[in-house]
């Protein structure tokens, strides 16, 4: 039997605390610390695979698509705040027994990362907000569009999938949205693109962006947030827009075979229909409509 050597591997990666792992440290959790050497630093070289295929396809999906060089040559004013992670407001309205929690304490690629976390579903979803007011004039008119990067740590839900609600209103008084939308995300990155059309004019610090999460009990992250007012530079045929789909959405999916079958078999059966005069007496080769 071989005593295995220390080793280690620097994980100083764009966006994340330099760390030095011990990769012995993480491979004792699969065995025991003196085991034959081949063996060992075959489960070695597994997990320093695993961990950086982790790390690099965090850093990849973060990424949002640049914009089009004839929509980047229109120079739209993003009026979501660039200290974004120090004028955020957090509210939690639900009456819960343990308060959600909202903190913005790493960035990636110097955009912040928000991460938000949900322990109870409450009656409402805009019970717990994030809120940052606009920095820059909206008109009325006005063509914009919302982009971030969403994934949910996790969600007490059967598909796992987080459900957030992104929304664009007046900071105060009638509270007019100018759009809103749920999301569902998964634990992979998802960058979003949300195109709109103002339906209010909102100065400067008169408008709000929030994110809603009381929908569920959950942990979500979101980064890269952007919300970009091309004014009436730009059609909203023009702008980058997600379309939302979930798997198995196709006709001929799996699911839906079995889900018709099971249909087939529960909640249908044979019908007899008999058709008689108004003395009941049966009406052979009878048409029914």
């Amino acid at each position: 039997m071989k005593q295995l050597p220390f080793c280690s591997i620097n994980t100083s990666l764009p966006g994340f605390t330099p760390t030095v792992i011990n990769l012995l440290a993480i491979n004792s959790l699969t065995g025991t610390r003196t085991v034959n050497a081949t063996t060992k630093y075959k489960r070695l070289t597994t997990s320093v695979i695993y961990l950086l295929f982790f790390f690099l396809s965090r850093i990849a999906a973060k990424n949002i698509q640049p914009l089009p060089s004839s929509l980047a040559l229109l120079r739209p004013v993003n009026v979501f705040p660039p200290n974004a992670d120090t004028t955020f407001k957090f509210v939690d309205k639900s009456n819960g027994n343990k308060r959600a929690v909202s903190i913005a304490d790493r960035k990636i690629n110097s955009f912040p990362v928000f991460s938000t976390e949900v322990f109870a579903a409450s009656k409402s979803h805009y019970e717990i907000q994030t809120i940052w007011k606009t920095v820059a004039p909206v008109q009325k008119g006005d063509v914009l569009v919302a982009r971030f990067s969403i994934r949910s740590d996790y969600a007490k839900q059967e598909s796992g999938e987080a459900v957030v609600y992104f929304f664009v209103q007046q900071a105060s008084g009638a509270f007019d949205k100018s759009v809103i939308l749920d999301i569902s995300a998964g634990p992979e990155w998802k960058a979003v693109d949300i195109p709109f059309i103002a339906l209010s004019d909102m100065k400067a610090g008169d408008g709000a962006i929030c994110f809603s999460y009381a929908a569920l009990a959950q942990k979500v992250e979101i980064t890269t947030v952007q919300v970009l007012n091309f004014e009436q530079s730009a059609t909203l045929a023009q702008l980058p827009v997600t379309r939302f789909t979930y798997q198995g959405r196709k006709e001929n999916a799996i699911w839906r075979n079995k889900a018709l079958e099971r249909i087939e078999e529960l909640r249908t059966a044979p019908i007899n229909i008999v058709v008689s005069d108004m003395k009941g007496r049966p009406v052979k080769e009878a048409q029914v409509r």
